[in-house]
């Protein structure tokens, strides 16, 4: 049975061109490193902001960060991610969000994680879920 990344990931991708065709505002994604600072800036949108960062490795968790106010002034911002803690070679996608809706700012293509420039150390090891769930019944569309 797929799990639910699997179809998370599958809708991003479907869904990309449609989200950049109609993306309230302009984002641009830095150049993605192991362990160094990823920036993400953008012009337009609606504070909050939210940036989910969807890996394509099953076993790796979305990063869902909520970007604080002090990254967007006068139209404009600016956000790094702190040694982006991503293995050399991962690849991903990266969505931005608005006030006015998941995906508002649109879904970058694939992106790869490059070797380190900075030579940072961080840890890359991918964390164990906190639980599972599963259910022995089967789910049923709503009537």
């Amino acid at each position: 049975m797929p799990n639910l990344k699997s179809h998370l990931l599958c809708l991003f991708t479907s869904i990309t061109p449609f989200l950049s065709a109609v993306r309230a505002f302009s984002v641009t994604v830095g150049t993605p490193t192991q362990c160094d600072d990823l920036t993400i800036s953008w012009t337009g949108g609606q504070a909050p902001f939210e940036i989910i960062v969807t890996p394509f490795a099953p076993s790796q968790p979305l990063n869902n960060i909520s970007v604080p106010a002090s990254a967007f002034s006068n139209g404009k911002g600016s956000y790094s991610i702190s040694q982006f803690s991503f293995k050399n070679g991962t690849q991903f996608l990266l969505t931005m969000s608005d006030a006015t809706g998941f995906g508002s700012g649109g879904t970058s293509t694939i992106l790869v994680v490059g070797a380190p420039v900075a030579h940072n150390n961080c840890n890359t090891t991918i964390p164990s879920p906190d639980f599972f769930f599963s259910t022995p019944l089967q789910l049923q569309q709503c009537k």
